[in-house]
């Protein structure tokens, strides 16, 4: 277990005045509420969820920019990312197998290794699903896409699907420019016959420069919107995302006995308070499932999450489980919950990753390995050989 942070109230905090987010998912939030102290000085607003905003001020700084411990609601991704100094479950798990990898995370040094365009067109659509189900008063969460000739058209352009187009505008208007680039051509065009013209191969590489990460084609960007309504619309989404609860979470809390600021921001918290992650995959099979959750530590975010609660003294259910839907050639869904002696053991691996990150960040000396001497002993597993059929006599 961890150890919370005790908070003093005053009296007139044990009151609180409950309502429900103004968004309409979340359920109670306290409306009224006041900063307090933990026994170790540690400015909290408490054990229950806020809305992010107070006053039109943050509520999760103070007026000098430190933290305040807090459960918040309506806290845009944008913010809870430009959060410094607070270690996360993304640098946790990145840290557990690349110790400098997942410290310089912590720091907010930027990867230099590009995304493969196939990773990034996962993310980016698992992205948009992700807004879809959790923050559906959100447009589109920041992820652009194209629109077709026809829409263009409607919006009072002149589209030119091509060069050949361009070039014919040029010889019904007797505009002279064969030698000249494609869009000193189109200046032309736009200056001599009609601004409203535009040339569509360049529309489509500014929507994808302007979008930056999040870019999708068209039609992935249609098939991912489709898997997130068919989603919404399932007895699924009823049972586990529709009935009260809380959506994007976010529980930032200081550990006394570490020092460290964490911040968790959880898929979804439902009636029961159970904690649940939203993951897409590419092939829903149990076979799958399990490789992603082992693979990518999907576990971990969870044991994680649970920490920063319990630091925040907000309780949850103890366990885990995930909601994985398979998004691009066919739409799937399904829970996956992880057993109890699974997410047992689970807890005490991330144990050992949270001390091993503390050590890491406490020490001064270069960190050239895995470990300080250098030298790691192998208790060996025999994954392979155990399965080696015997040859019979």
């Amino acid at each position: 277990m961890v150890a919370s942070s005790a908070v003093k109230f005053d009296l007139e905090s044990i009151f609180v005045d409950l309502s429900q987010s103004k968004n309409g998912v979340n359920k109670q939030v306290n409306v009224n509420p006041k900063l307090t102290s933990t026994v170790t000085g540690v400015r909290t607003w408490g054990t229950l969820p806020i809305e992010a905003y107070q006053n039109g001020k943050p509520a999760w700084l103070d007026d000098k920019g430190g933290l305040i411990q807090g459960i918040f609601v309506n806290m845009p991704d944008s913010e809870y990312h430009a959060i410094k100094g607070c270690l996360s479950s993304s640098c946790l798990k990145k840290f557990a197998f690349d110790p400098q990898k997942g410290y310089d995370y912590f720091l907010g040094k930027k990867e230099t290794k590009e995304q493969s365009p196939q990773l990034k067109r996962s993310m980016t659509a698992g992205h948009l699903i992700h807004g879809h189900v959790l923050e559906p008063w959100l447009s589109n969460y920041g992820v652009k896409t194209t629109q077709e000739v026809e829409e263009l058209e409607k919006a009072g352009f002149k589209v030119l699907e091509n060069h050949d187009a361009l070039k014919k505008v040029m010889q019904d208007h007797d505009l002279k420019g064969g030698n000249k680039k494609i869009s000193e051509k189109l200046h032309l065009v736009q200056q001599e016959v009609d601004k409203s013209y535009i040339y569509y191969p360049d529309y489509i590489e500014s929507v994808k420069d302007n979008a930056g990460s999040r870019f999708l084609e068209r039609s992935d960007f249609e098939q991912a919107k489709k898997a997130a309504a068919l989603f919404v619309n399932s007895s699924l989404f009823a049972r586990n995302y529709k009935r009260g609860g809380y959506n994007e979470l976010t529980i930032i809390a200081f550990d006394d006995k570490t020092g460290m600021w964490l911040k968790a921001r959880i898929d979804r918290v439902d009636d029961k308070y159970r904690m649940l992650d939203l993951k897409t995959i590419h092939t829903l099979s149990e076979a799958q499932v399990r490789r992603d959750i082992d693979d990518k530590l999907y576990a971990i975010q969870g044991a994680f999450y649970k920490r920063v609660a319990e630091l925040a003294s907000f309780e949850l259910r103890d366990m885990f489980a995930l909601t994985f839907i398979e998004w691009d050639e066919c739409v799937r869904y399904a829970n996956a919950y992880i057993t109890d002696r699974s997410w047992e053991r689970t807890k005490i691996f991330e144990q050992e990753i949270y001390e091993d990150f503390v050590d890491w960040h406490r020490t001064t000396e270069n960190k050239d390995s895995l470990n300080y001497s250098g030298e790691m002993m192998m208790d060996l597993s025999f994954y392979k050989l155990s399965r080696r059929p015997r040859v019979g006599s």
